[in-house]
């Protein structure tokens, strides 16, 4: 399982709903319903990194958005928000602060 963890800058408990996934050899690009997006290495899942294109194209979101499953691989990727007071943090190399973190559990 690849869990993509979140924790929103203004501290805020949103709960992340995917609109599209597009998933190709390298990478799992997720765009959220408020247009957020995210890149995830397909190398988080070596059941994802070891599968051929048409395995990988095989998915299915859940949980009203908050997930994508391949079930062909066994594999599911989740969406979480983790509890957290609202911190500054800051792209690197940029010094504008991120919508977002994202954590690998």
């Amino acid at each position: 399982m690849v869990s993509v963890s979140l924790i929103w800058q203004d501290g805020a408990r949103r709960t992340p709903r995917l609109r599209s996934v597009e998933v190709g050899a390298e990478w799992i690009d997720l765009e959220l319903r408020d247009g957020r997006r995210l890149r995830v290495p397909t190398a988080w899942s070596p059941r994802l990194a070891g599968a051929g294109g048409a395995a990988r194209a095989e998915w299915h979101r859940f949980g009203a958005g908050t997930g994508v499953v391949w079930p062909a691989l066994g594999e599911v990727l989740v969406l979480r928000v983790l509890p957290g007071p609202a911190r500054r943090m800051t792209s690197p190399g940029s010094g504008a602060p991120p919508r977002l973190r994202l954590a690998t559990a």
